[in-house]
């Protein structure tokens, strides 16, 4: 029995012997080669772009699109610019990039730069949600090279990303200033004209291009006979000559892409793909009732504290309550005076960040506060879950309950309403107490 065991393992010693001296690397190369080489190809297409690259990204949680221009060097830098603020359209950014092989070729931004400001989980710096930002990536693989495109994958939330050589009159486009002048001249025109819409006939389809940094989306919205109401929108990002969507938004038979600016004329164009233009049109008022488009197209209703107030479209329950609250900090321990309350409004993820403005001794603070919402047929919200989400707001949670009392229980509608001293404003009215109502300005 021992004799047979012993043979039994020589055989097979010498079986995987043989096999042993027969394994080849495939196609004579072993994996170690094949990694570096991948990545050295993957290096030098970044840096085959001698003017650079027009990067876009478009987030998952909140946010929209967001365009770049990127130019990588040899050193494993990168100098950036970014449609996200005015300071990032017109300040350069260098940091540090590096290549790994994790699966696939990746692509990592190592160091700080505007890409992480959509992954930052800290609202208070770049207006994000807590605890994911924006729902974005800074570590990405390679997807696919289509001529002069790349394609990129978020590693973690798969965020879409991609990047097109730019030409030379492209980069000086950017570096010298032009882009982030022509961002800028759009947001303006958006922000002083709300009320876009596209002529459909006899109807009138309400156009949404809401330029904020927390809420860059474009969006149509109409309704039927019947009064239905129906949304389709997609996030944009600011493109060499206007607005680049991430998606085609579709309306009967169009399919709408891109928008293009004339800044001779201070227009804005849709454009099909199919290549046709339809124009986009401006309204003194509104196409529809606010809250078709409120957190869509306009999304921030802000309390002012100067100016003449009380305002005339505040009620007089409003007015103690909202004395009383400033009267509580102002005697609590902390010596705090109100100023504005700012309720930002998300229609995606249903969120409402309340800001709370606060001085002590002429230094400006904020108090954050978070509430979930959901929004009947015909515009009537419930504000839920309702929570602190910074120190200071955990400070002076107790003394804001003369007003938390009506919005966490009651039901609200909000409204565009004409205040005699200051014209439109955005009204809360509640349903269950229509005594308590308050505006705010609409932006």
């Amino acid at each position: 029995m021992k004799f047979k065991l012993i043979f039994i393992a020589s055989v097979v010693l010498t079986f995987f012997s043989c096999k042993e001296d027969k394994i080849e690397p495939l196609e004579g190369k072993l994996p170690e080669e094949r990694i570096s080489e991948a990545l050295l190809a993957s290096k030098q297409t970044l840096l085959g772009a001698e003017n650079g690259w027009r990067g876009y990204l478009y987030t998952s949680a909140v946010g929209g699109g967001y365009a770049f221009y990127m130019d990588f060097k040899e050193n494993n830098r990168v100098e950036m610019l970014s449609d996200f603020n005015e300071d990032t359209r017109a300040t350069t950014m260098e940091s540090t990039y590096r290549l790994k092989q994790v699966m696939a070729p990746s692509l990592i931004f190592d160091t700080y730069n505007y890409l992480h400001l959509l992954s930052d989980p800290d609202p208070s710096v770049a207006g994000g949600n807590q605890g994911e930002g924006f729902g974005s990536d800074y570590e990405f693989e390679f997807a696919e090279t289509v001529g002069d495109t790349v394609k990129f994958k978020g590693k973690k939330r798969e965020t879409l990303f991609y990047m097109v050589k730019a030409s030379a009159q492209e980069k000086t486009f950017f570096k010298e200033g032009g882009y982030a002048n022509q961002v800028n001249s759009i947001t303006t025109y958006l922000k002083d004209h709300p009320n876009l819409y596209i002529q459909d006939g006899e109807a009138k389809v309400a156009v949404g291009l809401n330029p904020s940094t927390t809420s860059k989306r474009f969006s149509l919205t109409w309704t039927n006979i019947d009064g239905d109401i129906f949304t389709k929108g997609t996030g944009f990002a600011f493109s060499m000559d206007g607005l680049l969507l991430g998606e085609a938004v579709e309306y009967k038979d169009w399919k709408i892409v891109n928008i293009v600016w004339d800044a001779s004329t201070e227009k804005l164009t849709a454009v099909t793909k199919d290549g046709k233009q339809i124009e986009i049109l401006e309204s003194d008022i509104p196409v529809l009732p606010l809250h078709f488009y409120l957190g869509v197209t306009s999304n921030l209703i802000s309390v002012p504290s100067s100016g003449t107030l009380p305002l005339k479209s505040w009620s007089a329950d409003y007015v103690t309550r909202r004395t009383q609250f400033a009267r509580s900090i102002k005697t609590g321990g902390y010596n705090l005076d109100l100023l504005d309350m700012n309720y930002l409004f998300n229609d995606i993820s249903k969120t409402i960040k309340l800001t709370v403005l606060i001085a002590q001794r002429g230094t400006v603070f904020s108090a954050t506060y978070g509430y979930t919402y959901t929004k009947t047929k015909d515009g009537t919200y419930k504000f839920n879950d309702f929570e602190a989400t910074n120190g200071n707001a955990g400070l002076i949670t107790n003394d804001l309950d003369p007003i938390t009392e009506r919005m966490n229980n009651d039901t609200f509608t909000i409204e565009i309403v004409q205040d005699p001293d200051v014209g439109s404003v955005a009204q809360f009215r509640s349903k269950e107490h229509p005594d308590f109502y308050f505006s705010g300005y609409l932006q």
